[in-house]
């Protein structure tokens, strides 16, 4: 935590002293200006080359004039943010961008979502599943031969945007997930299954009352799939529901009765701890433990670490419930 504060504060004042220098420049009365034509020099641009397909010049040109644009924090009007924000999300589910690029589109989207949350934007959910989709099973995108750092950096950044969209998925659209998860979710297929089980935890939106519509889903899928013993599995339910006991607290999500569900998240964090102790709902006997691929923990963040992230959201749990 105190790393956390200084390193807010260390931004802060390197922010400060950049623009206290820009305001000594001779020509600091022309920034805003060149920043504004800059500005709408790289969302034209982008437009264009979406509109064109020029995804090996144009494309990144803009993409990287737009993320210069943030870095440099130059003030945004909602309007134009919400503009961006759009541009941004054709190009990252634009179906013919190199994976290299669309790396770079999920950059600036998730930059301009940072500071962007409350804005009242619809993103569509839809075209980045099957993104994520194809990415994991060849048989489902296009042949690719980008190498297998870009390939992982693509999986990485379109996932950590999928996580800044979410809460501008469109509301009701739970269901719609839960449905088109449920081909992957085949207990006979180790890869599909756990692709099928990350993709809910990712896409599952917390806020409002979605929760009623996929909360007796999850903890059915969570309890009865036949895997036990897995930190990594447990890690992504327990990370999605300590997302929404977050949520609830702090009112973006509708309240959760939580006391039925308590027995469990203890026996959960018992066993991970390795301690005695702890009931689970049902007695039946379950196989061996089983590991996800390890694309598929290196994409949701819960490799090495999943014991101590899984304990991490399961103490988040028991305080806000």
């Amino acid at each position: 935590h105190h790393r956390d504060v200084s390193s807010a504060m260390h931004r802060a004042s390197r922010h400060s002293e950049e623009a206290a220098l820009n305001r000594a420049l001779p020509y600091a009365a022309s920034l805003p200006a060149e920043a504004a034509a800059s500005l709408d020099a790289a969302a034209s641009g982008l437009r264009t080359a979406l509109a064109i397909g020029d995804f090996q010049r144009g494309a990144p040109h803009a993409l990287r004039q737009l993320a210069l644009h943030l870095q440099r924090k130059h003030d945004l009007a909602d309007q134009e943010r919400r503009a961006l924000i759009l541009d941004a999300h054709a190009a990252v589910c634009h179906a013919d961008l190199p994976a290299s690029t669309r790396a770079e589109a999920c950059v600036v989207l998730s930059g301009l979502l940072r500071r962007g949350k409350h804005l009242n934007v619809s993103l569509g959910w839809r075209p980045l599943w099957r993104l994520l989709l194809a990415a994991h099973l060849p048989e489902h995108g296009p042949v690719s031969y980008e190498s297998r750092s870009v390939a992982a950096s693509h999986r990485v950044e379109l996932a950590r945007c999928v996580a800044r969209c979410r809460s501008h998925f469109a509301a009701g659209e739970a269901q719609a997930m839960l449905d088109a998860a449920e081909p992957l979710l085949c207990p006979h297929d180790a890869s599909r299954f756990f692709l099928g089980a990350s993709l809910l935890a990712l896409f599952l939106p917390s806020h409002g009352d979605a929760a009623a519509c996929w909360l007796p889903a999850v903890l059915r899928l969570w309890l009865s799939c036949g895997v036990d013993g897995s930190a990594e599995y447990d890690a992504l339910w327990l990370g999605l529901l300590a997302r929404l006991a977050k949520d609830a607290f702090y009112g973006h999500a509708s309240p959760v009765e939580w006391a039925p569900h308590l027995p469990l998240l203890y026996s959960r964090a018992l066993r991970l701890l390795r301690l005695p102790g702890g009931q689970e709902a049902g007695a039946e006997l379950r196989p061996a433990v089983v590991r996800p691929l390890a694309e598929v923990s290196a994409l949701f963040q819960v490799g090495a670490a999943s014991s101590v992230e899984a304990l991490r959201c399961a103490a988040r749990l028991i305080v806000l419930s």
